[in-house]
């Protein structure tokens, strides 16, 4: 909960990339970096509201439910 949201990854080869749903479920943003491991940060000029990051993985879709506070 607060007004922007910070996200920690590690151990990923691939880099980070997870997809941002409000909660109508409608797709509103993107998240992405090439490093490996790292810090990203979310929310800037967004609404405040229930929003959901879904990373993406190699196994089961773990949605993480977040909160935007202006």
């Amino acid at each position: 909960m607060g007004s922007q949201i910070t996200l920690r990854f590690a151990d990923s080869p691939q880099g980070f990339h997870a997809d941002i749903y409000n909660a109508a479920g409608q797709k509103v943003d993107e998240l992405h970096s090439n490093l490996t491991s790292g810090t990203v940060s979310w929310g800037e000029g967004f609404l405040s509201g229930v929003y959901f990051i879904v990373p993406e993985t190699q196994g089961a879709v773990r949605a993480q439910k977040v909160v935007l506070i202006r």
